[in-house]
């Protein structure tokens, strides 16, 4: 039975084993199949956005496939209008594209160039980055090395071993020095030189000497008591006054001691009271008060010793009273060198400086500059008149308002200004005087200044004057101009004018210069180029253009500085105030001079240069402007006038040569004669071409008949006239030019040629002029 139920009873226990495990089969089974359908699931999801995707992917590619085509499109249109543009304008498309194609190569390169040495400067930037941390670092090893070094010769060194060795030999030895014997000559017992300890000392059978030198192997050595301080000092003190000190004084001894005050000297008996009292014997560390009262009678230094006696000898403690003094100083002394780092001050810059005087006296020390030398008849001083004081002002308000006063003074000389030049330094303090250098010339400077001071609140205070010596050197600008005046002399209107302007760089670098024109002058005058580099030692050519107009004149009114017929300012102020009112009488004879500046950066002061120009016109005046010969009577014996006629006739005729015409209102006569061949009017024309006019001057005659019975037209009341009748006109110049006189509708002609011009005294003056031959023929005089 027992064998039976063990058997049942583990069939149902493996029974049991197999459902759990089939149990178990089963929930893993299922497991896997969720897992698998999860997967299947994910995949399909997968699948779905992946088509998703990809459908969006193509919707973006083909926009952007369309957009480049319409970009294509665009591009080829583009090239096609400008490939027709190119061949309309006549050039070559291809080339003008394989140029373009170069340039954009270029282009690329330059810009791949740029960034590979870009990538070089970065790599080389961190080599030299991390070579410069190494260098710190060995900088740093050798530097700690060296401070290693110091400590250790300043502990273990030969020094400090012997500094040591004398501290010990210094502090056991009697005598207190570090070597006994010098020449080695001598052999000293050591009970001769150190205190021996007897067997008694610890146990009150000791000497007295021995306990007051020796106290726990140290020695005692020099006076039983020290002051503290160990003077007695009374500074800056006023007659009439008592000051009170004290000081302690020490047992600084190894056992008990006293002291006591002894007679007080006879030099400080009435004014010094000293008291002490009694403090009987005092043990090592302890001290006694020794109360000093000065009540000073007159204002001088006192010097004494106060004598005091203790049980091991006498000792004196030191007594100083110092009066109140004035002790100024000055600095820098004696020479002030305004010339800084540059070796020098630039013409226009301004060089500063500043000159402290110092009081280390508690008086006050008043003080003034003055300059001496031959320089000081050209200083000039500038003191302000002292501002008002307010109605209730206290003293501390004068005073500051005199403070302000002084320090308004100035001196000015040779370029140099010194302020504050008079004024007052109060006790323990100091005040600062401005120094400025602005050269007028370029060279070295000196000045020598005298610092007087005093004392006012002690009169008999005699106080030293200090010298002083204000130098400094002026340096020319680095750039200059060689033309300082451009003169463009006589110029006429409508011409262009060139002349050159040059600047000189006088510096060892190249400077940049920049002309600055005015916006007035810039329908007139141009500047080519505007700006450039000078380089250091050379010289820049600058073109200047000048193209005058007539009505510049008016519009520069302000630049006249005189006509040529002005012999005054006072006439030039005139002629320029009536080109100012639009008079134009004085058009043709006045001068300018227009200022300008080169601007150069860098430089305090522009270099400036002038323009100078004569404007004139190219007319001609005549007078009369008909020239009627009247009635002339025939004369069948006169000859044809052979000399320079005027028609092939010879009626008109030249007697005479054209004399000099001289400048603005000049003229000369030319003399025409008239030899009538027939009984009737003659009439002529003569025209006078210049570059901007035509002038004519008519020529009229009458012939008659010398007999009157037989001439109708001729009035009885007119004389018999000779058979050849010459006038004069006269001919006026108003400037240098060249003219042609030729008749109207003849054939020979004359011409006018001026000599050539010269300019004096702001005039025109034309030398000789002739009226030639016929045939254009040409004479100058």
């Amino acid at each position: 039975m027992a064998s039976k139920w063990a058997a049942q009873e583990g069939h149902a226990a493996a029974k049991r084993r197999l459902a759990a495990s089939q149990a178990a089969i089963r929930a893993n089974a299922e497991e896997l199949a969720q897992a698998a359908a999860a997967e299947q699931e994910r995949r399909r999801q997968a699948l779905m956005s992946l088509k998703s995707k990809i459908d969006e992917v193509r919707e973006n590619v083909g926009q952007k496939a369309d957009r480049f085509r319409q970009l294509q499109k665009q591009k080829r249109d583009q090239e096609r209008r400008e490939f027709e543009a190119l061949q309309e304008q006549g050039l070559n498309p291809y080339e003008v594209y394989r140029l373009r194609d170069a340039e954009a190569a270029a282009a690329k390169a330059a810009a791949e160039l740029s960034q590979q040495q870009a990538a070089r400067m970065r790599g080389i930037a961190a080599v030299l980055d991390s070579e410069e941390k190494e260098y710190q670092k060995q900088l740093a090893r050798q530097e700690f090395d060296r401070q290693v070094e110091e400590q250790y010769q300043r502990e273990m060194g030969i020094a400090a071993q012997q500094l040591r060795t004398d501290a010990y030999m210094r502090s056991h030895t009697l005598s207190g020095q570090a070597l006994l014997d010098p020449t080695s000559r001598l052999h000293p017992y050591p009970s001769d030189s150190i205190l021996i300890k007897p067997a008694g000392f610890g146990l009150g059978r000791s000497s007295p000497e021995a306990v007051s030198k020796t106290s726990f192997g140290r020695t005692f050595a020099g006076d039983a008591f020290i002051a503290e301080p160990p003077e007695l000092l009374f500074r800056d003190f006023v007659p009439g006054q008592v000051y009170r000190a004290s000081l302690q004084l020490i047992n600084r001894s190894f056992t008990k001691n006293s002291i006591r005050l002894l007679e007080v000297p006879a030099e400080v008996v009435d004014v010094i009271e000293l008291d002490m009292p009694p403090s009987g014997c005092l043990a090592p560390g302890a001290a006694a008060t020794l109360k000093v009262t000065f009540t000073p009678k007159a204002e001088a230094d006192l010097s004494a010793s106060i004598p005091l006696l203790a049980e091991t000898g006498p000792l004196a403690v030191q007594l100083s009273c110092l009066a109140r003094r004035a002790l100024p100083s000055v600095e820098p002394c004696p020479v002030v060198c305004l010339n800084g780092r540059a070796g020098g001050v630039m013409l226009a810059a301004t060089g500063s400086r500043s000159i402290t005087i110092s009081n280390a006296g508690a008086l006050a020390v008043a003080y003034d500059v003055k300059v001496t030398g031959a320089l000081a008849a050209t200083s000039e001083y500038e003191e302000p008149d002292p501002p008002m004081p307010p109605p209730n002002a206290t003293p501390e308000d004068m005073a500051e308002l005199q403070a302000k006063a002084c320090a308004a003074t100035s001196l000015s000389v040779a370029g140099f200004r010194v302020q504050g030049i008079k004024g007052t330094v109060k006790g323990y303090s100091s005040m600062t005087l401005p120094v400025e250098f602005t050269p007028r010339v370029a060279g070295d400077v000196e000045v020598p200044l005298l610092v007087r001071f005093a004392a006012p609140e002690n009169r008999a205070l005699q106080l030293q004057p200090v010298q002083l010596s204000l130098t400094a050197t002026g340096r020319e600008l680095p750039v200059s101009t060689l033309t300082p005046l451009v003169d463009f002399k006589c110029v006429m209107f409508g011409r262009q004018y060139a002349a050159a302007l040059l600047l000189a760089n006088a510096g060892k670098s190249v400077i940049k210069a920049l002309i600055g024109s005015r916006p007035e002058l810039a329908d007139w005058i141009t500047f080519t180029p505007d700006f450039g580099f000078i380089q250091a030692g050379d010289t820049l050519s600058v073109s200047v253009s000048l193209k005058p107009t007539t009505d510049m004149v008016h519009r520069l009114a302000k630049y006249l500085v005189a006509t040529a017929a002005a012999g005054s300012a006072a006439e030039g102020a005139a002629a320029a105030a009536g080109c100012e009112n639009g008079d134009g009488s004085d058009e043709a004879e006045a001068v300018f001079e227009v200022p300008l500046l080169v601007s150069v950066p860098g430089q305090t002061m522009p270099v400036p240069f002038k323009l100078r120009f004569q404007p004139t016109t190219t007319d001609l005046l005549l007078s009369p402007a008909t020239l009627d010969f009247g009635r002339v009577p025939l004369s069948p014996d006169v000859a044809p006038l052979s000399s320079s006629p005027l028609d092939p006739e010879g009626i008109f005729g030249i007697v005479n040569a054209l004399r000099p015409v001289e400048g603005r209102g000049g003229s000369a006569k030319v003399l025409l004669a008239f030899a009538p061949r027939a009984c009737k009017e003659y009439y002529e024309v003569l025209t006078i071409r210049s570059a901007k006019s035509h002038l004519r001057i008519a020529l009229k005659g009458h012939g008659i008949d010398p007999k009157p019975g037989h001439q109708p037209c001729c009035n009885p009341n007119d004389a018999v006239c000779p058979a050849t009748l010459s006038e004069d006109f006269k001919l006026s110049a108003k400037s240098r030019l060249r003219i042609a006189l030729k008749g109207q509708g003849i054939t020979p002609s004359l011409a006018i040629s001026p000599a050539a011009a010269t300019s004096s005294s702001g005039g025109l003056v034309f030398g000789d002029v002739l009226l030639s031959d016929p045939v254009h023929k040409e004479m100058k005089a």
